[in-house]
């Protein structure tokens, strides 16, 4: 027989940093999880202390610091919420690419989407599967942030949020990999999406 799991619905409103403080209070449990969970796994998977992939994600900070500073408040948020410090939760962040960085990632989801005559009534139809573990926490964001569209996040345990806005934009994540000698540090997926998710208006 199988087993449903039931995620937490969680509504998030203001600043970038009070969304981060809500959704981390809400999701403590989740994230300190997740955190332990992923950071530890690719830090035992390679051998090295938890400070040296915590040290490798921050060199992506000074990238998104430039990207988009309204981040960085979610994040400082977030961590005040779940009670983490800000470089353990920017390391959550960085998950997908800290396991490509570390060698321990080979492929990962799909997704698909249809309209048009290709679905009853010509509706759009956006379809995600998420290929990480059995029972991994998932929670549902409902954000209503101070300026742009409200937005309905289905989050992996604060690793990468999967996205539908009052626009009426819909954000799907999937990875394509690239050999080893070609990686360049560059803004994690989980850190230019939500940008993208509050910008479409």
């Amino acid at each position: 027989m199988k087993h449903i799991k039931k995620f937490s619905i969680i509504e998030c409103k203001g600043t970038s940093y009070q969304i981060g403080q809500q959704w981390g209070e809400a999701c403590r449990e989740n994230i300190r999880y997740s955190f332990d969970f992923n950071i530890g796994t690719i830090a035992n998977g390679y051998k090295t202390p938890r400070a040296n992939v915590i040290a490798v994600a921050n060199k992506y900070l000074p990238k998104v610091k430039e990207f988009d500073p309204q981040y960085i408040e979610l994040v400082k948020g977030l961590a005040e919420g779940a009670d983490l410090t800000f470089d353990e939760v920017f390391a959550l962040r960085c998950t997908l690419e800290l396991s490509l960085y570390y060698n321990q990632l080979t492929g990962l989801c799909s997704s698909f989407a249809a309209t048009g005559e290709s679905t009853q009534g010509g509706k759009t139809l956006l379809g995600q599967n998420i290929d990480w573990l059995p029972g991994y926490p998932i929670d549902l964001l409902k954000i209503y942030p101070e300026n742009g569209p409200n937005q309905l996040s289905l989050s992996l345990g604060g690793i990468v949020e999967y996205t539908l806005n009052s626009a009426g934009f819909g954000m799907c994540a999937n990875s394509l990999l690239t050999s080893m000698e070609n990686f360049r540090l560059n803004i994690p997926i989980a850190c230019y999406l939500p940008k993208l998710c509050a910008k479409i208006i």
